[in-house]
């Protein structure tokens, strides 16, 4: 009865230090990964120049703002999402 004891605490002990290890591998490779991957260079293409943003729609986004901050929000910028 004890050896059975004795065998299923080794099992469990086995079992959690092999899930521990591959956990730990798989967040150290993903953290190896997305650090290479951040100093590659953004690729962008050729000759796409962001269009710029249609006057009627800067219009009705800046009173959108105005409307919704009472007058107190001023629009400085748009830029275009990706």
């Amino acid at each position: 009865m004890e050896s059975t004891v004795g065998n299923a605490l080794v099992l469990l002990g086995v079992g959690m230090l092999s899930v521990f290890f591959i956990l730990s591998m798989v967040v150290l490779l993903g953290n190896v990964l997305i650090r290479l991957l951040n100093r590659l260079p953004e690729k962008q293409t050729r000759g796409s120049k962001p269009k710029p943003i249609e006057p009627h729609i800067e219009t009705i986004i800046s009173k959108t703002v105005h409307d919704i901050t009472m007058g107190q929000g001023i629009v400085s910028r748009i830029d275009r999402i990706k």
